[in-house]
């Protein structure tokens, strides 16, 4: 959640500015898709990225990494329905592309086609590309790609390319089956976790939060900011078996792009970054591998500050400021009208919290993909800065009928639920972790209903 304004360009404009040597990126130039031959090409690198666990096409970059010159006075042939019209020709199942175009500190503008990753059925090709000399060009019926060094997108054809496709598959299909008995039969038992090592861990840190500094920031990060820790166990309440910084690393980048497509958003939770300089690095936690990220917000940018780490057995916490004192949310709502206040550290919205909390819960539902053996989770959210807070909605024609206000200054609540349940249980869980928050303000009351109505009206 790297902020509340709409799509971060910030994070899109890493893909144009800064070549990406990676294989979840594949760079070509501007192509007349109306060509048979281009179209097949498109195709085969969707499929590969899909079958990869997702990635970007970005259109209008030589092999060198340099722009495409000169630029095309339009880009209409690029649109959302060509290139999902493309992948509807070749690919089954057909993933489903959207098309950011990204303005790049030239002023020109880029096309980058965001591909998903496959579910539990493997994107293959389900027809040829264009005939020549009686061989099919661009991509071939019957055949899955994936990516591979170069980067290129190449066939499936050893056990050891098979290996991640296929394990993401059985993953794919186990969330889908534990999801579904959730909903019938697994109500989740929400109860008080006990003294456990994610307590210690999110203190921590806490303290390590509290060296950020961030001159840009309206108020003071370390008195006004939320923190976020789950611990994923097994049913004998130990750790699941580790995973590789690899898988971990593709894990947490599906993971936030789930969280992310919760609300039609970019990313989301625990937001990994692309850049040369800002992606997330690998760290040490209290021993332990993982993946770690720190970010600030540089003038203009209106990024929400956070602090985030993901160990390699399944423990993450991630620290933000809160984001209804983004001065993003000060400017949309007081440039709307002349009579409405928006002072940053003095207003919390229930629509900001529900919504953000459900990301996190996505977040941490995908990861768990990853660790087959975890079965249950611990949660815990902690809120500081507010003492003096009101309850407000930056949209306008929402108002509260009084004035509530909250005297407490910190609470933290701690739950444990099966890792069914945060999918199937989704807005329960959201409302059980915000609601204590809230009463605070003169015992408003946050329920899963509401949470719900918040995630239907984004149309998720």
């Amino acid at each position: 959640m790297a902020s509340r304004a709409p799509v971060d360009q910030n994070l899109l404009a890493d893909l144009v500015e800064h070549r990406i040597e990676d294989l979840a990126v594949e760079y070509k130039n501007f192509m007349p898709l109306t060509d048979n031959i281009e179209r097949a090409k498109i195709a085969r690198h969707i499929c590969a990225l899909s079958n990869h666990g997702g990635g970007w096409i970005i259109f209008g970059f030589e092999d060198d990494g340099m722009p495409v010159s000169p630029h095309p006075d339009s880009l209409a042939a690029y649109g959302q329905d060509a290139i999902n019209g493309i992948g509807g020709k070749y690919l089954d199942p057909q993933p489903h592309c959207e098309v950011h175009m990204v303005t790049a500190s030239s002023g020109l503008v880029y096309p980058a086609v965001r591909v998903p990753a496959h579910g539990a059925v493997p994107t293959c090709a389900k027809a040829d590309g264009p005939q020549d000399k009686g061989r099919p060009q661009g991509i071939q019926k019957g055949v899955h790609y994936v990516r591979a060094p170069g980067p290129r997108s190449a066939p499936i054809d050893s056990p050891e390319l098979w290996r991640d496709v296929l394990r993401r598959c059985v993953l794919a299909e186990r969330a889908g089956l534990l999801a579904s008995i959730g909903q019938l039969i697994d109500r989740p038992q929400i109860e008080a976790a006990a003294a456990s090592p994610l307590a210690d861990l999110m203190d921590a840190a806490i303290q390590n939060w509290g060296s950020l500094v961030e001159p840009n920031w309206p108020v003071d990060l370390v008195a006004n900011r939320i923190a976020f820790g789950f611990r994923l166990l097994t049913d004998d309440g130990i750790a699941p078996s580790a995973v590789t910084l690899a898988t971990l690393e593709q894990s947490i980048r599906s993971a936030s792009s789930a969280s992310g497509d919760l609300l039609g958003e970019v990313s989301g939770a625990f937001e990994p970054g692309w850049g040369v300089n800002d992606r997330a690095k690998v760290g040490l936690v209290r021993g332990r591998d993982a993946y770690t990220r720190r970010v600030g917000s540089p003038a203009g940018s209106y990024l929400l500050p956070m602090d985030w780490f993901v160990r390699d057995d399944g423990v993450g916490v991630e620290i933000t400021a809160i984001p209804e004192d983004n001065p993003w949310v000060h400017e949309a709502v007081e440039g709307r009208s002349g009579n409405r206040i928006w002072p940053p550290g003095k207003r919390l919205a229930p629509s900001f919290q529900a919504e953000t909390m459900s990301q996190r819960l996505a977040f941490v539902a995908q990861l768990a993909q990853s660790f087959p053996e975890a079965t249950r989770c611990e949660l815990i959210v902690e809120f500081r800065g507010l003492d003096g807070r009101e309850l407000g909605e930056p949209q306008a024609g929402i108002s509260f009928s009084i004035h509530r206000s909250s005297s407490v200054d910190v609470r933290r609540v701690d739950i444990a639920v099966g890792v069914a349940a945060l999918s199937a249980e989704m807005a329960e869980i959201s409302a059980s972790l915000i609601a204590p928050i809230f009463r605070l303000f003169d015992a408003w009351d946050i329920t899963a209903e509401y949470v719900a109505k918040r995630l239907e009206k984004k149309g998720r």
